[in-house]
């Protein structure tokens, strides 16, 4: 069986889940990170903590999915 994992990067939080081929979902996670709004009108996002987020959602489907005992090739791409 192989699997997926889609990646959505937005501006409050980073959602990652984890399918199989045939559509089922696995397993689900969002990390929210702060909007910095210093000043009226003006907002901001910190690039290292939304790569941070990223980073530690790969690892927790990753992680999901080498439970499953596929082979690594079984994990078909990660689109963002």
């Amino acid at each position: 069986m192989d699997y997926i994992i889609g990646m959505d990067i937005g501006t409050t939080a980073s959602k990652g889940v984890l399918y199989q081929e045939n559509g089922k979902k696995i397993v689900e996670s969002t990390i929210p990170y702060p909007l910095i709004q210093e000043k009226v009108d003006q907002a901001e996002e910190d690039s290292q903590v939304i790569f941070d987020a990223v980073q530690k959602l790969c690892g927790i489907l990753i992680a999901v999915f080498r439970r499953s005992s596929q082979p690594s090739d079984c994990l078909l791409f990660i689109p963002f």
